[in-house]
């Protein structure tokens, strides 16, 4: 993974434990709701309203505003979805998803919510890569130099198209 993936990870990891930080020191005029690249993010918690009704909110100063509250939503749904970073974003790409089946859980159909648009990440296998000639010149036809089957006029014609692209 490279260092934008990293990055984009650890931010991730910060954002699932800003609930845990937030409980104890943050009162409801001063918090701040969790982003990630500017856009709301997603982190259920559970609170009892007024009336003593269990209440899900999207994040954690929903949550406290209101009381009483739990990191969570209140049916417990997310803990049914996996744990891989595939974000996911409103129509309006304001909010901003972990993966569909938080989006889901939220109460979003799948008409609601798309594929987030503008994100810095690097996502596995849904993120294009650069063409090859883009790419660093150490990374450059690593794939032909990786594979099994290679013979020597393979390895001939690679070391030949390194040398043209200087």
């Amino acid at each position: 993974m490279n260092s934008l993936g990293w990055k984009s990870l650890l931010m991730v990891c910060t954002l699932v434990s800003v609930g845990e930080c937030a409980t104890g020191a943050v009162s409801c005029g001063n918090c701040r709701a969790p982003k990630f690249q500017d856009r709301e993010f997603y982190l259920p918690f559970c609170a009892e309203d007024q009336e003593g009704n269990q209440v899900t909110h999207k994040n954690v100063c929903d949550a406290i505003c209101s009381g009483k509250f739990t990191k969570g939503s209140c049916d417990g749904c997310e803990t049914e979805c996996t744990a891989v970073f595939m974000p996911v974003c409103s129509l309006d790409q304001r909010q901003l998803f972990a993966n569909s089946c938080h989006a889901k859980c939220s109460g979003l159909g799948e008409e609601e919510y798309k594929d987030c648009e503008g994100l810095n990440i690097v996502i596995p296998g849904k993120t294009k890569l650069p063409p090859n000639n883009l790419l660093p010149k150490r990374l450059q036809n690593s794939i032909l130099k990786n594979t099994h089957e290679l013979n020597e006029d393979d390895l001939d014609q690679s070391a030949t198209n390194e040398d043209q692209d200087v």
